[in-house]
């Protein structure tokens, strides 16, 4: 960015910023971008919090995840913050892992609440479906 004419989020040629933040390696939801220049941090700070999205990206409460850059040139701040609602990556055995245990559960629960005849498993079968989807989709599947 210090390099650059202009301030941007995307340079030409450069990649948008969810590619970029996912090449990285940053498994997420959602995320933001907050970029400015001042003469100081203090200036920076300022900057942000007057503007109302650059504030809102700072005060989500969705966000859990922050990588912060910081470079001086010619008397100025480069800053960027990127915000990111994160997920933990997991690994395929992690993954089935939390799938025998849900599987697991969700029958213990049928079987709680129908005691005496046997549970109708494919409700179960279901749940276990729909959330191996859910976690297919937070790793980034399709």
């Amino acid at each position: 960015m210090a390099q650059q004419p202009a301030l941007s989020h995307q340079y030409p040629g450069e990649a948008d910023l969810v590619t970029r933040c996912g090449a990285a390696g940053a498994h997420f939801r959602s995320i933001a971008e907050n970029v400015a220049l001042a003469p100081s941090p203090q200036a920076l700070e300022k900057e942000w919090m007057n503007s109302a999205p650059h504030r809102a990206n700072i005060l989500n409460p969705t966000m859990n995840t922050i990588g912060v850059g910081l470079v001086k040139k010619g008397g100025n701040y480069y800053a960027v913050e990127d915000f990111a609602d994160g997920v933990a990556q997991l690994g395929p055995q992690q993954i089935e892992q939390k799938d025998r245990a849900i599987t697991a559960a969700t029958r213990a629960a049928i079987r709680s609440i129908y005691p005496g005849r046997p549970p109708d498993l494919r409700n179960a079968t279901r749940l276990r479906r729909r959330f191996r989807a859910r976690l297919h989709h937070a790793l980034g599947g399709n």
